[in-house]
Parts: structure tokens; C-alpha cells; sequence
């Protein structure tokens, strides 16, 4: 049974152009509930890009703003073939905390900046049973939710300072 990496993305650009990558979320979710198998848009080869689509929501107000499921693993080269079809920029946030996955891709006039927390990241914060508490910085969570996204951010922020202008 796999783990799933749940994914959320907000593509951005011309509005015409985000409709139809919209649409093509809403036609691969149609195709899923009929086949009951994940989904990849047309141009995109199974064969080199093997990480289908699964559990895709769709607001019809969407505007941009997608979610769906993948196994293990963000499928960030999927998005990035998506959005050099109907040239749009995205953010892809994606999580799958049993594989320590968690992280952030952008991609935009054809860059595409990613940061991924590791291991060592995750070792800065642990779980006391005792108070069903997470401990981080000498600080108590009820969830490690918004310690996960503090350190995306600071390793997000520290990265960017590290990248030549």
C-alpha cells in the first residue's frame, strides 16, 4: 500500500490560459471517477514521468487553486510539464510525513526553485507522548504543522540568500 503525498498547487498567469489547465484537472478528475485509476494529462509518457494523479479536487470557482494525491512523492516534473504546455508559473506545496517529505517547488519563465526539508530538519523538533505535545525551540505545539512550515520558510528564506542575483 503506498503512502500518499497530498499536493497543493495555485497556477498562475494569463486567465485564459489558467482556465484551460483548470479544465484539464477537472476532465483527468471526471476520467479518474470513471476508470477508478489515477490520471496523467495526454501529452505527458507514463512511461518517463510514471507518477499518476489520484484524488483530484477541483473548486468550479477554482481560480488556479488545486489539490490531488500521488504516491510517496511529489510528481514536480508533471507540474512543470503542465505549466510549460499552457505557459503559466505555479507553487506546489506537498507533504507526506510518513517518507519525510515535505517542501515547496516554484516555477516560473522556465525556473523552477524547489526546497525539500531533510532528515536533520525534522530531527529539530520531537513528539513528548507524556503531554501530547511537540517540543521545538523550547516551545510547546498541539501539531507539528506550524513547525513544519516554519522551517520550510526559514530554509526556503535561507536558500534564496544563498542564489546568485
Amino acid at each position: 500500500m503506498a503512502n500518499w503525498c497530498r499536493n497543493f498547487l495555485t497556477f498562475s498567469g494569463n486567465q485564459e490560459q489558467i482556465e484551460k489547465v483548470v479544465s484539464l484537472f477537472k476532465d483527468m478528475h471526471e476520467k479518474e471517477l470513471a476508470t477508478e485509476h489515477g490520471q496523467l494529462p495526454s501529452f505527458v509518457s507514463e512511461k518517463t514521468h510514471p507518477a499518476w494523479i489520484f484524488e483530484i479536487e477541483v473548486d468550479d470557482d477554482s481560480d488556479g487553486h488545486l489539490s490531488f494525491s500521488t504516491k510517496y512523492c511529489p510528481n514536480v516534473a508533471v507540474m512543470v510539464l503542465i505549466a510549460e504546455t499552457f505557459n503559466v508559473s505555479f507553487e506546489h506545496e506537498y507533504e507526506e510525513l510518513g517518507c519525510l517529505v515535505y517542501g515547496k517547488s516554484e516555477y516560473d519563465n522556465g525556473v523552477l526553485f524547489t526546497v525539500d526539508l531533510e532528515r536533520e530538519d525534522f530531527d529539530q523538533f520531537s513528539y513528548d507522548e507524556e503531554k501530547d505535545r511537540y517540543l521545538f525551540r523550547s516551545k510547546e505545539y498541539e501539531s507539528d504543522t506550524e513547525i513544519l512550515e516554519t522551517l520550510l520558510e526559514e530554509k526556503i528564506a535561507s536558500t534564496k540568500e544563498q542564489m546568485p542575483i
